[in-house]
């Protein structure tokens, strides 16, 4: 987590290695947000925002990862389609 915090404050964001990382992190509670936030990076986005539930839905487009109350994404693609896939779950983009 040192890692992705280091690169996230110096603008550096991949994508799949992040989501993958945070949520093995959050599955196991060794991470907890401090806040909901979305990286971008070259044509992605991952982040986290607040949610409901359990989910663990890595096909498709949009990857999502709900535990503890928070929810990890990450898509590749625009920021509108984000908002809208985030949207269609019930999720705020954050």
């Amino acid at each position: 987590m040192k890692l992705i915090e280091h690169n996230h404050r110096f603008g550096i964001v991949s994508c799949a290695f992040e989501f993958w990382t945070m949520r093995e992190a959050l599955s196991r509670k060794l991470w907890m947000p401090e806040g909901p936030k979305t990286w971008r990076g070259r044509g992605c986005f991952v982040g986290v925002t607040r949610g409901k539930g359990d989910i663990n839905d890595v096909r498709g487009e949009l990857k999502l990862f709900c535990r503890n109350g928070w929810c990890l994404f990450y898509l590749r693609g625009s920021e509108k389609r984000l908002k809208e896939k985030l949207k269609e779950r019930g999720l705020s983009f954050p």
